[in-house]
């Protein structure tokens, strides 16, 4: 079964966790659509703080894990490794989310995971990453080049 969804209150990718489990299906993939957001009207108003595209939560059926609480779940810990594994000088910022909430899971902590939208687009900033209102993405601060002579 494959679900099609992006919200930023993370209770409702909680409830979706949990009726998946309540029927022993897995989570096996889950892939964040993201790309071009220009079609959508509210991404335009609302550049950084609006989600545009979904993610696709495909769950296979035959599962029986558990998932325990990892008491040491942080999100700006979870929020550092995605940004420090993504390979690109940018990134989407519904990719980065849709990441947090599958870290959250895979931790047992989905159901704690409360984060707002301008709680996460201030980590986001305070992590040195700087919104492109004209390409609609999160890009990396860059710093001015330091001077020997200076």
């Amino acid at each position: 079964m494959s679900v099609v969804f992006q919200h930023w209150n993370t209770a409702y990718f909680e409830a979706i966790f949990r009726a998946a489990a309540e029927h022993h299906a897995e989570l096996r993939t889950a892939i964040s659509q993201v790309g071009d957001p220009i079609w959508s009207m509210h991404k335009k108003k609302s550049s950084e703080s609006v989600l545009a595209g979904e993610m696709i939560l495909t769950f296979f059926n035959g599962g029986s894990e558990k998932r325990k609480l990892d008491p040491a779940f942080s999100v700006g810990d979870s929020l550092r490794t995605i940004l420090r594994q993504n390979p690109q000088e940018y990134v989407y910022g519904e990719q980065i989310f849709n990441e947090l909430i599958v870290a959250a899971w895979r931790a047992g902590a989905v159901r704690t995971l409360r984060i707002t939208k301008d709680e996460f687009l201030d980590l986001l900033k305070c992590e040195g990453w700087n919104y492109d209102a004209e390409k609609h993405y999160w890009t990396k601060a860059s710093r001015a080049p330091v001077s020997l002579f200076a």
